[in-house]
């Protein structure tokens, strides 16, 4: 009596076994199958994580200075062009010999030599070099004297700087905004929604203390406060 209870207890632990590695084998093939099948679903989940935040802050131009043949008449360029000067109370402007659209983001820095009551920014090709950067709906600047962005003849307000300060400049192509920073701190976004080909750019103001006049880094050198 006693082996035949053996011989059934191993029969059933036999039948077990069986039962136990055929729901491994359908566990393993359910997990097989969904591992085969993720990449139909699972990757494209992943598609459009890009920021611009992510993107590398690059030089405006290495070679790029002031263009000689993009100024108003009032202008004069000296230090290898890349010291612009006006010597009277005209809104000449001039813009850089490099542009940039689409994407990518780029950094120029302007150190304000004589007087704070001179524009830098960014503005078009078809903008005026007889008016001031930020006069128009092509154009973007900021005016250190007042502490104030202008574009299309309007303004909103931030910080001043003085004469001596380093005025940073970062235009996000890829997102469409134009960010000014003093000596690195961030004056706060300038302007949202920019599209089409920019060339940075300084002008004088109306202000009667002159002449107006800054250097610029386009990334020929170390910026003073990269980003």
């Amino acid at each position: 009596m006693l082996l035949i209870g053996m011989a059934g207890l191993a029969a059933a632990h036999g039948r077990f076994t069986d039962m136990k590695n055929a729901l491994y084998k359908r566990i393993l093939a359910g997990l097989l199958a969904l591992c085969i099948a993720a990449p139909s679903y699972a990757f494209p989940l992943l598609t459009g994580i890009v920021s611009s935040a992510n993107i590398v802050t690059s030089p405006w131009g290495v070679s790029s200075t002031f263009d000689p043949a993009a100024k108003g008449a009032g202008v004069i360029l000296s230090g290898a062009n890349l010291t612009a000067t006006i010597n009277s109370t005209t809104y000449d402007a001039v813009r850089s010999t490099t542009s940039h659209a689409t994407s990518g983001k780029y950094q120029a820095e302007f150190t304000i030599n004589t007087t704070n009551y001179v524009l830098v920014g960014i503005e078009t090709s078809s903008s005026s070099l007889t008016n001031y950067v930020g006069s128009e709906a092509i154009s973007y600047g900021y005016l250190p004297g007042t502490g104030r962005f202008f574009h299309a003849g309007a303004f909103t307000t931030t910080a001043t700087a003085a004469v001596g300060d380093v005025i940073g400049m970062v235009f996000d192509a890829s997102s469409g905004t134009l960010t000014f920073y003093k000596n690195g701190i961030s004056l706060g976004v300038a302007a949202t929604g920019i599209t089409g080909t920019y060339f940075a750019a300084m002008s004088g103001s109306s202000s009667p203390v002159f002449p107006y006049g800054v250097t610029a880094n386009f990334g020929a050198t170390a910026f003073a406060f990269p980003k």
